[in-house]
Order: structure tokens, then C-alpha cells, then sequence
């Protein structure tokens, strides 16, 4: 350390500042070669613009998806419970609680992404959530229950199958990478 308080680096050139700007862009940061094992986060590659609108788009992409999900599960409580008891994976005294928690878990976690609140943790918890919801349809798939997904309400009426396991594969790879790119910032 430095009397004004700085780190200072080893390089071939001798020892030299870390300042706050040599932080900022490990992409192009000499210290940290990609040979060396060095290999900094997707993100890291937008500039700071670009990367606002990719945490944008994964924001209302990933949030805007689970409160339309929750919403359309609220609107029609008999369906969705007939969807959850249709996987046969809970006891009966069970799904009830499940369904009626279920889309509300989604609307608040949904809206604390969209909102910017809690990102990380939001995001988190959506991730978990989504890969869990693909563990259920390859259940169903496996099992070979012919039966509606219950995924987005009652919308469609699409039958549990490979396009639902897509949407929730791209949902949580979204929500993951939200999750991630949250982390980075400790104020989140």
C-alpha cells in the first residue's frame, strides 16, 4: 500500500498504482490474461451503456415472465390447483397450500426483479424455482402423464412437454444470469 492508501501490482515493468479505472474493465486489463486462467464475467465484455440494457432486458424479461405467470394462476385458483394435483407429486392436504402460495411466491419475487429490489436474491429464488418446474415436467414426461402444464394459468392449455422444458430452460439461464450479474453489485 501507498501512502494515499492504493494497492499496488507487480508487473515486468516494476511496481505501479492500482487505481479505481484499472478495475473497471477487466477485459482489457493486462494483469489478467485469459492464459493465465483469468476469465472475467459475460458482462464485463458491454460497455457500461450496453450492459444497463442487457440487466434491463433480463430484468423484465425474467420478472415480467413470473408476475404474468403468477397473475394468470391468481385469476383462476381452481385450475391451478387441478394442474398441481394433476402431477401427483404432493399429498392432497398439500396442493391447496401450494397452489395458493405458489403464484403469489412469483408476483412478489417478479416484481422485486422488476423493481430493482433485492435483484439478487429475487432472482435467485426465481432460479431455483424454474429449475425445480423442470424437474416436475420431466417427472410428468417420464411418468408419461398426459396433463396440462398449469405453467402460465390456463393460457393455451399446453400439455406438459419439450417446448415447456425450452421456456423453463430459457427462463432460468436468464434469471441465473441475472442473479450472477446482481451479485457483482454488493449494493443489491
Amino acid at each position: 500500500m501507498d501512502r494515499l492508501g492504493r494497492g499496488r501490482i507487480a508487473d515486468e515493468e516494476g511496481d505501479r498504482p492500482v487505481t479505481p479505472d484499472a478495475r473497471r474493465d477487466p477485459v482489457d486489463d493486462p494483469r489478467h490474461p485469459v492464459e493465465a486462467g483469468f476469465h472475467p464475467p459475460v458482462w464485463s465484455y458491454f460497455s457500461a451503456s450496453s450492459g444497463k440494457a442487457v440487466e434491463i432486458f433480463l430484468r423484465l424479461s425474467v420478472g415480467g415472465a413470473f408476475v404474468f405467470a403468477g397473475a394468470l394462476k391468481v385469476a383462476d385458483p381452481a385450475a391451478f390447483v387441478a394442474a398441481v394435483e394433476n402431477y401427483h407429486l404432493l399429498p392432497r392436504v398439500v396442493v391447496h397450500l401450494v397452489a395458493i402460495l405458489l403464484p403469489w411466491v412469483e408476483i412478489v419475487a417478479g416484481t422485486a426483479v422488476l423493481t430493482g429490489i433485492w435483484i439478487r436474491a429475487a432472482a435467485s429464488l426465481l432460479s431455483a424455482m424454474t429449475l425445480m418446474f423442470a424437474m416436475v415436467i420431466v417427472s410428468a414426461l417420464v411418468r408419461g402423464l398426459d396433463i396440462r402444464c398449469g405453467c402460465f394459468g390456463t393460457v393455451g392449455g399446453k400439455h406438459v412437454g419439450f417446448v415447456n422444458l425450452v421456456i423453463d430452460a430459457t427462463l432460468a439461464c436468464l434469471a441465473i444470469a441475472l442473479a450472477l450479474r446482481a451479485g457483482g453489485d454488493r449494493r443489491r
